[in-house]
C-alpha cells in the first residue's frame, strides 16, 4: 500500500490517542515497516488468504499478531479508526490487531498515547511536564534531541479552558502528539536572537499552524537569507513548521518521549546520527510467597522482591522504566532504589532496608509502565521493582537507559531470605 499520505480519522467509535500514535508511527518509516510488514496486500497472486500480520512490542518482546480481514461496520462504513482512502486498510487492521491483544475494542478506550507509542516502537516511555521552569525544560529538550529518542509534545484538554474545542486558535490540535525535530536559535536582521522549535503534526496537510513563525508568517521577513538557508526553510515537508520556544512552552503541556536503544533506532533514518542510548533489561516475575514482597510499607517482606544490582561507571542521568505484563488485570506497581556502600552486596539483608533510607521512590500506579528520570552518582545501587501490595503476582520487564555505560544484574538473595 501507498502510505505516503496520512488521512486517518478515529471514526464514530475510535480513539483520538490511537490516531495520534499511528500518525507518529507513520512519520518514522523505519519503525513503521517493523510494525506493518510491507509484503502483504489483497492480491491473490501475492498469496493473500484473508489474514494480515502485524508486530507489536508486548510484554517485553516483539509479538506477531494475526487478524482476519473482517472489520466492524455500520451501514457499510467503518466505525473505528480508518483511512479516508477507500484503498488503505492498514490503520483499521492494525487497530484490530491491537484490540486483540487488549481483549476487545472497548479496552482501547482506556489506552494512552504513551503506551501506544511504546508498543509500536519497542521503546520506553517518559512524560515530562512543560509547566516547570522553561529554561530547565529547554536544556532537557536539547539533550533528548541529541539522543535516539522520539520526542513529541501534546496539549492536554485540561490545559486550556475551552475544553469543548479540539483545536486552539493557533491551529494546534489537542490530544495529538507533535513530533519535535530540533531546537535552534535564529538571528534577525536587528541582531536579536530568537529560539525556535521545529515540529511536525502527524495529521499531515489537514491542519496548519497559524501562529508566529509559522509558514509564510511575517516574522520570517525579518530574517536574513543565509539564516533561512541554514534552517532549510525552502524544503519544509508537509505538516512541518517552526514556532517560538516561548510560545511552545505556553501552548504545549507536556513532552511525551520514547527512548529507543541503539539496535532499535538503527531502523529509523531520522535517528541514525543521534547518540544511542545504552540499555540494560531484566525480565522477571513476582511470585506469591517467593518474590512478591510488596512496597516499602511492608518491611517484613519487602526484601524478598527481586533485587537488581545497578552499577554506573560515571555520574549520569538515567531513565528507569518498569513495565508490567498484567494487561487485563493491572497491578499497582513501582520501584525503589538504595545507594550501596563500599562493602557492596555483602551488607544486603532485611535489616539493610529497615535501617537505610531509599534514594529513588517512583510513583506507584496501575499504569502498564512506570518511568522515572533520576541523576545518579558513579557507583552501585540496589533496585527493587515491586507491586504495592504483597502477594500479587505478575511478570514484568525492567529497563534502565543511560547515555553512558552501565551494568544491571540480579542479586542472589537466597542466603538472606531470613
Amino acid at each position: 500500500e501507498d502510505v505516503t499520505q496520512f488521512d486517518i480519522v478515529n471514526g464514530k467509535l475510535g480513539d483520538r490517542w490511537f490516531v495520534s500514535c499511528l500518525g507518529c508511527l507513520h512519520l518514522t518509516k523505519g519503525l513503521f515497516y517493523r510494525v506493518v510488514p510491507a509484503d502483504q496486500d489483497f492480491e491473490a497472486e501475492s498469496g493473500y488468504c484473508g489474514v494480515f500480520r502485524f508486530r507489536v512490542w508486548w510484554c517485553g518482546e516483539w509479538k506477531e499478531v494475526l487478524v482476519d480481514d473482517r472489520l466492524p461496520t455500520v451501514n457499510g462504513k467503518l466505525v473505528f479508526v480508518h483511512s479516508q482512502s477507500l484503498t488503505h486498510f492498514w490503520p483499521a487492521l492494525l487497530e484490530k490487531a491491537y484490540a486483540k491483544l487488549h481483549g476487545s475494542y472497548e479496552a482501547l478506550k482506556y489506552g494512552t498515547s504513551l503506551d501506544g507509542l511504546s508498543d509500536f516502537t519497542g521503546g520506553i516511555a517518559e512524560s515530562v511536564s512543560l509547566r516547570a521552569d522553561p529554561t530547565t525544560c529547554g536544556r532537557l529538550l536539547s539533550k533528548l534531541l541529541d539522543l535516539t529518542s522520539i520526542v513529541t509534545a501534546v496539549v492536554t484538554a485540561h490545559t486550556h479552558s475551552k475544553m469543548h474545542s479540539e483545536k486552539l486558535a493557533s491551529g494546534i490540535v489537542m490530544g495529538i502528539n507533535y513530533r519535535i525535530y530540533c531546537i535552534e536559535k535564529v538571528e534577525r536582521y536587528s541582531g536579536e536572537q530568537v529560539t525556535l522549535v521545529r515540529l511536525r503534526t502527524p495529521l499531515g496537510t489537514n491542519v496548519e499552524y497559524l501562529g508566529a513563525w509559522g509558514r509564510a508568517a511575517p516574522e520570517w521577513d525579518e530574517v536574513p537569507p543565509h539564516e533561512k538557508e541554514r534552517l532549510n526553510l525552502k524544503y519544509t515537508p508537509d505538516g512541518e513548521f517552526w514556532m517560538a520556544y516561548s510560545d511552545f512552552v505556553r501552548t504545549f503541556s507536556q513532552l511525551e518521549v520514547i527512548h529507543l536503544d541503539g539496535e532499535t533506532s538503527r531502523d529509523e533514518p531520522s535517528l541514525r546520527h543521534k547518540t544511542p542510548w545504552t540499555s540494560r533489561v531484566y525480565q522477571g516475575a513476582w511470585q506469591r510467597g517467593v518474590t512478591a514482597g510488596g512496597c516499602r510499607n511492608n518491611p517484613d517482606t519487602f526484601h524478598i522482591n527481586p533485587q537488581l544490582h545497578l552499577i554506573l561507571s560515571d555520574m549520569e542521568e538515567v531513565v528507569i522504566s518498569l513495565n508490567q505484563h498484567s494487561v487485563m488485570e493491572p497491578k499497582v506497581i513501582g520501584f525503589t532504589a538504595y545507594p550501596l556502600s563500599k562493602s557492596g552486596l555483602d551488607s544486603i539483608s532485611k535489616a539493610f532496608f529497615k535501617k537505610n533510607k531509599s534514594l529513588i521512590n517512583s510513583q506507584y500506579t496501575n499504569s502498564r509502565q512506570v518511568s522515572e528520570r533520576v541523576q545518579l552518582e558513579q557507583g552501585g545501587y540496589i533496585l527493587l521493582p515491586t507491586t504495592f501490595e504483597p502477594g500479587q503476582e505478575s511478570s514484568f520487564t525492567l529497563r534502565v537507559f543511560s547515555s553512558k555505560p552501565l551494568k544491571l544484574k540480579l542479586v542472589d538473595t537466597s542466603p538472606s531470605l531470613g
